[in-house]
């Protein structure tokens, strides 16, 4: 499941590539619209894709059921909900932080050249590391794994975020970022099959 998640990293270096590209000089002036068509072209393939899947047999059995298991959930599994949302944002924070923000931190602090090169070099360590955290995590009591890594970010990522944005040179720069997102990494490929799994299929 941690693949989903490497899939968003592998998104993020695809609009990277497009967007340089699509800024070319030589292109006409409209050429970013190219964006939005290949956007589309991509959420059809996946469309289709998804029409092929089958169901599962627990799944299937019990999705005509009249009530709604968003709304059974919240109410009948609190802690896991709440559980859920905590770690979708820790998701969120993290991979975002590394992968959107943090070169335009970079940017506003240091000013004199431009950091994108970041984003680029988290998104690219995040998508090959996050299967083999993944792949971790299944060989681990999960639970404790997602306790254990959260931890690891949470104080890594104070203590990272400070050494990166008064990093001295571009080598320090890209070093202590990679430590950065294999920390973010270990955190989010449990995160997803964590979150299906704390809940029963119905």
């Amino acid at each position: 499941v941690s693949i989903l998640s490497a899939g968003g990293a592998c998104g993020i270096l695809l609009a990277s590539f497009v967007s340089y590209i699509l800024q070319q000089d030589i292109l006409p002036q409209n050429s970013w619209r190219l964006a939005y068509l290949l956007g589309f072209s991509l959420s059809m393939v996946g469309y289709f894709i998804r029409k092929k899947l089958h169901d599962s047999g627990e799944f299937t059995a019990i999705k005509d059921r009249k009530r709604i298991p968003l709304f059974e959930g919240l109410k009948e599994y609190k802690l896991e909900s709440v559980s859920t949302f905590l770690v979708a944002a820790a998701n969120g924070i993290t991979f975002y932080f590394g992968s959107v923000f943090l070169a335009k931190h970079l940017n506003t602090v240091k000013g004199h050249q431009d950091y994108g090169y970041v984003s680029l070099l988290i998104s690219g360590t995040m998508f090959i590391a996050l299967p083999f955290f993944g792949y971790a995590s299944d060989k681990f009591d999960r639970k404790n794994y997602q306790i254990v890594t959260a931890m690891i970010m949470s104080i890594a990522g104070i203590f990272l975020i400070n050494q990166i944005t008064f990093a001295s040179s571009n080598s320090s720069i890209v070093i202590l970022s990679i430590v950065y997102t294999l920390c973010g990494a270990m955190l989010i490929g449990g995160i997803n099959i964590y979150a299906a799994e704390i809940f029963p299929t119905n």
